[in-house]
């Protein structure tokens, strides 16, 4: 058995296995971007806060901008 008949016997598995692996990936990107996503999106809340509520609270405002990685 040659390889051009082995892939064409066998490429609706193949085709089914390279798109479950690419749901796994998906999953697991989304599971690490999760906590990045959460923690920009409440800096973001804090910066849309009142300037006066920004100086009782100091460190949930403009201050820290930076990102951690």
């Amino acid at each position: 058995m040659n390889i051009s008949t082995f892939l064409k016997k066998n490429a609706g598995t193949i085709l089914t296995c390279i798109g479950a692996v690419g749901v796994v990936a998906t999953a697991v990107m989304s599971a690490k971007a999760t906590p990045k996503a959460i923690e920009l999106l409440e800096k973001a809340e804090a910066e849309k806060r009142s300037p006066r509520e920004n100086a009782r609270n100091p460190t949930r405002g403009n201050r820290n901008r930076r990102m951690k990685k």
